[in-house]
Parts: structure tokens; C-alpha cells; sequence
């Protein structure tokens, strides 16, 4: 749910963030390997957040500034970050494999269900009420309202971008502290899934909720009938048919 909210800002926007399924990754990733190299969770999280700020206004700015291909762009990021993920967890951690955590002071359950719940409603109060919003959909609708209104027409763009990997890699960083864990491609297709939901939910953050409540009801029927005799790949598949 937060990587497609975030990922709602983008498309708002008039623009497409397809790295979404790299920023979730790698997210999971730093939290876990930043908290253990400094001991701490809290400085972990804050660093994690920051390093992606700076790798999400890389890309935004190769897009946008450059005017690079968002698709070719975004792709690109996914790749680099798979590639990366491995190399830097084998020259620190001396692994490709999983990373454990072992600390106790972990964010519980509670507080990532209430943070979930509060995000499509904070989202749609402040996309159709705040300037920063409603700007947001000027852009999207006509790209050149902004620039006829001497409005810097390029913040908006790059802003939405940074905005979608923070939503993304947050979703990692919970994701990762709920296992405790790193294990490589633990992102499965969620952010990709995420893009889908954006527009199962009309690009609404209310509609994204729901389309995210539909997607966990089918993950977690595929959880319950996992060992009924029905073959793996059909089990997995089946939150992604339910999703489409």
C-alpha cells in the first residue's frame, strides 16, 4: 500500500516511476545492513531514507533535466540496484545471502498497520486540498498550466519522484524489520504489483486502499492453501490473477 501511494504522487504528476520494485529492495537492504553497522535502529532508518533521497534525485534528475526515457531510466535503476544489493552485502557483510538482524527494539505490527491505514487518508486530504497537490494535478491533467503560471514546473516533477521511492523504501524498511531479515529478491514483484494497483484504484488513495486490501485477501489465501496439494507456481500466482 505505501509503495503505491507513493507511487500515485508520481503518476499524478503526468510521470511513471518504474523503479518502484528496486527502491523497495533496496530499502530493505540498508535498514538492515546501516542499523548493523551503527547499532542503531533509529539512525539505520534515517540514514536509509536519506541515501535514497539522494538516489531518487539522481534519477529523477537524469529523467527530467536530461531528458532521459522514464521507462528506460527506471529500469536502469532496478538493474543497477540488483546488481549492487550483492556486491555491497558481500564486501560488508561478507554474504549474498541473508543478513539477520539481531535486535529486539524492532517497530511492532501495530505501528506499521496504523501507519498503513492513515497514509491513503492523509494522501487524499492533502492531494486535493494542499497547493503542493493540487499542483501535482494541474501538472498531470496539462503540463504547461504550471509553466503559464511561472510556476517551476520541474520541482513538482522531481519532487514526486523523490516522494515515490521514500513511500517505496519505507515499505521495504518495514518489510525487512517485520522478518527481521534481508534475503535477496524480497521485494517479489511488489512493486510492480503496486504500479497495477494505482490503477485498480483509479488513481485514488482510497481505491488504492482497497486494491490493496483485495491483494493481501489473495496473498493470504494463497498462505492458507499452500500445502493442499496445488502446485507452487499456481499458488504463488494466484494474489497477482486475483490483483489483475
Amino acid at each position: 500500500m505505501l509503495t503505491s501511494i507513493g507511487g500515485l504522487y508520481t503518476e499524478l504528476s503526468g510521470s511513471t516511476n518504474i523503479a518502484l520494485e528496486g527502491y523497495i529492495s533496496i530499502g530493505a537492504f540498508l535498514v538492515i545492513a546501516l542499523t548493523k553497522i551503527t547499532g542503531s535502529l533509529t539512525i539505520g532508518i534515517i540514514l536509509t531514507l536519506l541515501l535514497i533521497g539522494i538516489i531518487s534525485f539522481t534519477h529523477s534528475y537524469s529523467t527530467i533535466k536530461l531528458q532521459a526515457n522514464p521507462i528506460i531510466t527506471g529500469l536502469a535503476v532496478n538493474m543497477a540496484i540488483f546488481g549492487i544489493i550483492p556486491t555491497l552485502s558481500f564486501k560488508l557483510f561478507k554474504t549474498k545471502g541473508v543478513l539477520l538482524l539481531e535486535r529486539t527494539e524492532l517497530i511492532n505490527t501495530t505501528s506499521i498497520i496504523a501507519i498503513a491505514l492513515l497514509c491513503p487518508i492523509f494522501s487524499a486530504v492533502f492531494i486535493k486540498y494542499t497547493r503542493y497537490g493540487l499542483r501535482i494535478r494541474a501538472r498531470g491533467i496539462n503540463k504547461k498550466v504550471l509553466t503559464y503560471s511561472n510556476i517551476n514546473n520541474d520541482f513538482y516533477r522531481v519532487s514526486s519522484m523523490i516522494i515515490s521511492a521514500i513511500f517505496a523504501a519505507t515499505a521495504g524498511i518495514f518489510l525487512a524489520l517485520q522478518l527481521r531479515s534481508f534475503t535477496p529478491n524480497m521485494s517479489s514483484g511488489r512493486g510492480w504489483i503496486s504500479l497495477v494497483i494505482i490503477f485498480l484504484g483509479r488513481k485514488n488513495p482510497i481505491g488504492i486502499f482497497i486494491g490493496s486490501v483485495i491483494f493481501s485477501i489473495a496473498q493470504m489465501l494463497s498462505n492458507m492453501i499452500q500445502n493442499r496439494g496445488i502446485p507452487g507456481d499456481i499458488v504463488l500466482a494466484i494474489p497477482y490473477i486475483i490483483t489483475l
